[in-house]
């Protein structure tokens, strides 16, 4: 695991596509209440693939269930603009530096990104869609 800042935000090096050990579930959930902001990196995911991963760690449930937590996979991503700004709702309140508050994720494509929707709010930030093409696959569990 690497920190992307000290509490918020970690880059993990594990393969998403399973199979999974109890330790690996046992690791992302730990890193996820620590953190609230998973990337992963580097995957190479189907939409079945994604969720099953997600099924780990919840139900897929319909539009009337409040999220938990949610994964996002990169398949295209714009050359620029297009990040996604994460805000850490368990210290936005607090006196903290804007570096405590918020990571700014900067998609590559293979990026798969999963987070506590309790404590992470996340924005997109424009880019240029009438020259660039992004497709995100969001999948969420409750």
């Amino acid at each position: 695991m690497h920190p992307i800042t000290e509490r918020f935000g970690v880059e993990i090096g594990l393969d998403t596509r399973g199979p999974f050990e109890v330790s690996d579930i046992a690791l992302v959930e730990a890193a996820l209440a620590r953190f609230a902001v998973l990337v992963f990196p580097d995957q190479n995911l189907s939409e079945a693939r994604q969720k099953a991963f997600a099924a780990h760690f919840g139900k897929f449930e319909g539009d009337a269930a409040a999220p938990r937590i949610s994964f996002v996979f990169a398949r295209t991503i714009p050359p620029v603009g297009g990040l996604t700004e994460f805000i850490d709702l368990r210290v936005a309140g607090a006196q903290a530096t804007p570096r405590q508050v918020g990571y700014a994720h900067r998609w590559r494509v293979g990026d798969l990104v999963m987070w506590d929707e309790r404590c992470a709010l996340r924005q997109d930030r424009p880019f240029d869609d009438t020259r660039f093409a992004r497709d995100l696959c969001c999948v969420t569990v409750s």
